[in-house]
């Protein structure tokens, strides 16, 4: 049940991520400039997340959406590290920690 949870959470905020980055306002798109990202990272990134949401919630392909969505909280992780936002930084590490229950259950 809880892993059922996580799942679901895990999905949902992939979603939302995706969804924010993709319909982008102008702010977003001026910060992923100023930190000299190329032009078209916001949409790579969200096609990134939207497939490990997909897979994340089909039985058959979870493993690989576990894989891809700690691949992506890790990268953030290390740029916000980089770019000293350490509390956002620990709220994205236990979204990592979500991912356990998850990989436990199967």
């Amino acid at each position: 049940m809880i892993a059922i949870i996580a799942i679901l959470f895990i999905f949902w905020v992939l979603i939302g991520l995706a969804v924010v980055q993709l319909f982008a306002p102008h702010l977003m798109q001026r910060i992923f400039r100023r930190r000299s990202y190329a032009r078209g990272f916001l949409e790579s990134v969200a096609l990134v997340e939207l497939m490990a949401a997909v897979f994340l919630v089909m039985p058959a392909t979870r493993i690989w959406g576990i894989s891809a969505t700690a691949g992506i909280i890790l990268i953030g992780v290390v740029i916000m590290i980089h770019n000293r936002r350490l509390i956002w930084a620990c709220a994205a590490l236990a979204l990592l920690f979500a991912l356990i229950p998850v990989a436990v259950a199967g």
